[in-house]
């Protein structure tokens, strides 16, 4: 079993998906590293992670774009084909086990001014 760990922020809302007749919670996390090269030129690269939550979890409310978390789960990969590009890609999933909000979005800020950080265990 391959375990890891994700600090990111929410790339949007997380959702419940239902995928023949099993719900959970899907949220996309973006991994964004800056490097300079020898120039001094400063690159940027982002990496979208899917991550999958358990349905019954209650950060369900919290989980808003640009909410920075943490997650430690099970990580997989998948190969798909891209109809637009016609060739083959491939993605990372995390199966969450564990997660912790570390900031919240705007958006949350706004509904609730009394937001304390909530983790959540168990899938």
């Amino acid at each position: 079993m391959v375990k890891a760990e994700l600090i990111g922020h929410l790339g949007a809302d997380a959702e419940v998906k239902d995928v023949n007749g099993s719900k959970f919670i899907a949220c996309r996390v973006a991994d964004s590293s800056k490097w300079k090269d020898k120039d001094g030129t400063v690159h940027e690269s982002t990496r979208w992670i899917d991550v999958t939550l358990h349905a019954e979890s209650p950060l369900l409310p919290y989980l808003k774009k640009g909410t920075m978390i943490y997650c430690r789960g099970t990580l997989t990969t998948r190969v798909y084909s891209s109809e637009k590009d016609r060739c083959q890609k491939c993605g990372l999933t995390i199966g969450a086990q564990e997660v912790q909000l570390l900031s919240a979005s705007k958006k949350v800020e706004e509904q609730s001014t009394t937001l304390n950080p909530q983790q959540y265990n168990g899938f």
